[in-house]
């Protein structure tokens, strides 16, 4: 009897080192906490710059995550049987929203300045990362432009991206809101709209 029972442990213990080995690199199974900041991989494509928006200045006011629903959660994975929510650090979608205007800008030509110029205050309405097969990213943006002291003219933009990549895996998730706010900030600048807004002209 106590032979048997012997033996019975050591499968048992056989058993749970199989199932731990076949779980070595599986995903968390709680929150996944992503460190967020701009780090994208999508190159910037703007047509030459011309008009008032070549010739102004720009200066960015605040800009503020203005998201009403869960806007601690940036996102959520449904690889598993039950889906795991995607969080990133209080803060860090408006930080990361303006480190991608600066460097957005600068890359297409515009001239920014931290003491006068156009004010644009941003409001980030949504941020989003749904991972399902592939990565896809939304962000919103509502963008005033305040020019001269002038009545603020509201723009309202958006853009997406997408991507293959390993699950729950933080760089990605950085990847592709740095990339859907890259895509959302290139139709910005293309806008009639945001061009007539620089130039002062009323829509």
């Amino acid at each position: 009897m106590k032979r048997a029972w012997l033996g019975a442990l050591v499968r048992g213990v056989g058993v749970a080192s199989l199932s731990l080995s076949l779980c070595v690199g599986c995903g968390p199974s709680g929150p996944l906490q992503v460190p967020l900041h701009y780090g994208p991989t999508s190159t910037l494509s703007v047509k030459a710059l011309s008009g008032p928006i070549a010739t102004s200045t720009f200066r960015l006011g605040e800009i503020k995550d203005a998201r009403a629903v869960r806007p601690e959660q940036i996102g959520e994975s449904r690889e598993e049987s039950e889906p795991i929510g995607v969080y990133a650090p209080v803060g860090s979608v408006a930080q990361t929203t303006r480190e991608a205007f600066e460097r957005v800008f600068t890359s297409a030509g515009l001239r920014l300045s931290t003491t006068e110029g156009i004010v644009l205050n941003v409001d980030v309405l949504e941020l989003w990362v749904l991972e399902h097969g592939i990565y896809k990213g939304t962000v919103r943006l509502r963008v005033s432009v305040v020019r001269d002291g002038q009545y603020p003219q509201v723009i309202i933009v958006d853009g997406t991206s997408k991507r293959w990549g390993g699950s729950l895996n933080p760089d990605n998730y950085v990847e592709i809101v740095s990339d859907a706010l890259v895509h959302t900030l290139e139709r910005l600048i293309a806008l009639p709209e945001f061009e007539a807004a620089v130039a002062g002209q009323p829509q």
